[in-house]
């Protein structure tokens, strides 16, 4: 279903990259700015518990779609910080049909890929006690599978896509709580992103993660380490909160980021990437209706995971001040 979506609308939508390119030149975003929503925003949820917000507008033919979900560091489990980002990197890698040239042969290779990995950071976890060459070993038998499976992945297809429909600002964000996916596209594309974000929840490949990892302990390294306004923050955040989640970094402790397994990503999308614990948003010049039938047809059958979020511990009662002091070199703040 999804391959034929895409290929019906690839040829048109060539055509209305110049349109959309004038369309967001215009002041049509600035009707998003604010007004009285009450009674406007449409509701409706699926079968399997998925949230539909979808909120008309008169204008340009353009919508903007949000896919969020429940989602942040605050679930992660204690020595796993930084999952949840990863994941919202990971996610923008393909499915079985996106990203792929030919699934069937790039799939044994990326099972090698996942077999070694686990056994280099298990290697590379005994610290001192490991064999350093047993893991300089094992690193170079993951990059030569790395580079073996390149020849089977198409680099950001699904981005590709979007941007030859017209789609603008494809992006996403991790927050404490949740996760967001969003794009801007012409309003005749609301087919092409049902196919193709219904296919990201159902099939997806998390492939090049341990590439995906140091690109994130990179990010880590270039807004954290190098960022003195972000070192205060962190260490801010530790003093306000000594149990709950919201202590740890969004992009995660580098001593846990480090060695970040794969299993734990999918463990994390499988718990909090259900249909139950998502809302789809639609804003713009578009047919409610045929919005809420679109989601029914490619999301309604998504089986619901029946989440059930963990408590967080309770914070210990607060009886001192407590002070953070940060000496880097910076202007002072």
């Amino acid at each position: 279903m999804i391959e034929h979506i895409i290929s019906k609308v690839g040829a048109a939508g060539k055509s209305s990259v110049a349109l959309l390119a004038l369309i967001f030149a215009a002041p049509h975003f600035a009707l998003a700015a604010g007004g009285d929503l009450s009674g406007r925003v449409l509701e409706k949820r699926l079968s399997n518990g998925m949230k539909l917000l979808a909120l008309p507008r008169s204008g340009a033919p353009v919508v903007t779609l949000e896919m969020t979900f429940r989602a942040g560091s605050a679930d992660e489990k204690e020595g796993f910080t930084g999952v949840a980002h990863l994941l919202e990197h990971m996610l923008f890698k393909g499915t079985q049909k996106l990203g792929t040239s030919d699934w069937e042969k790039e799939r044994p290779i990326l099972e090698e890929v996942e077999r070694v990995g686990k056994k280099l950071d298990l290697e590379l976890k005994k610290g001192a006690k490991g064999s350093g060459e047993e893991a300089l070993r094992l690193r170079g038998e993951l990059d030569a599978l790395i580079a073996s499976q390149r020849e089977f992945i198409v680099k950001d297809e699904i981005d590709a896509i979007y941007s030859r429909n017209g789609g603008t600002g494809f992006n996403a964000f991790t927050t404490t709580d949740l996760t967001s996916f969003i794009i801007s596209l012409p309003s005749n594309r609301l087919e092409l992103w049902a196919a193709i974000e219904s296919d990201r929840m159902r099939t997806p490949i998390l492939r090049e993660y341990y590439v995906e990892r140091d690109v994130v302990k990179k990010e880590r390294l270039a807004r954290r380490e190098s960022e003195p306004g972000a070192i205060l923050y962190e260490e801010l955040m530790k003093a306000a909160f000594l149990r709950h989640p919201y202590k740890n970094p969004i992009i995660g402790l580098p001593e846990e980021l480090d060695l970040l397994d794969i299993e734990t990503a999918r463990r994390f999308f499988n718990d909090f990437y259900g249909p139950d614990n998502a809302v789809a948003v639609c804003v713009g010049n578009f047919d409610p209706e045929e919005f809420f039938s679109l989601m029914e047809r490619y999301f309604g059958s998504l089986p619901p995971r029946g989440l059930l979020k963990e408590n967080s511990a309770p914070e210990p009662k607060q009886e001192v001040p407590r002070v953070v002091e940060v000496k880097v070199e910076a202007e002072p703040r």
